[in-house]
């Protein structure tokens, strides 16, 4: 009888694994990330602050968190040498905390589930 209920929790134990496995691929679906390395880099420019906001803004379906992977950053010198870069630094000081926070969070999330 016990060999009956070791190979019946071993094949639910697969079960459960296929199907947490079957949600996470859904969720990861949506998932609208750039990832670090990747193809794709996010570019700010100090003269269009409120486009990498928009961008920073965005919420990943998937994470909550968005990453934008690696970000080029322009600072564009106007008429006379002027560059007011302090809105774009403020943005980027923003999602650097929160990139943060998410990877605390991650790991925090990540360490309990092993």
């Amino acid at each position: 009888m016990s060999g009956k209920l070791a190979a019946l929790r071993r094949r639910l134990e697969k079960a459960e694994k296929a199907l947490s496995e079957t949600v996470e691929e859904k969720k990861l679906a949506g998932c609208i990330c750039i990832p670090y390395g990747g193809r794709f880099t996010t570019i700010a420019f100090s003269n269009k602050p409120e486009e990498f906001e928009v961008e920073m803004n965005q919420t990943c379906p998937a994470h909550g968190f968005r990453s934008l992977g690696q970000i080029m950053i322009f600072y564009v010198v106007g008429r006379g040498g002027q560059c007011d870069r302090s809105r774009l630094d403020e943005l980027l000081a923003e999602y650097r905390a929160r990139e943060s926070q998410y990877s605390r969070t991650k790991l925090r999330h990540d360490h309990q589930e092993a």
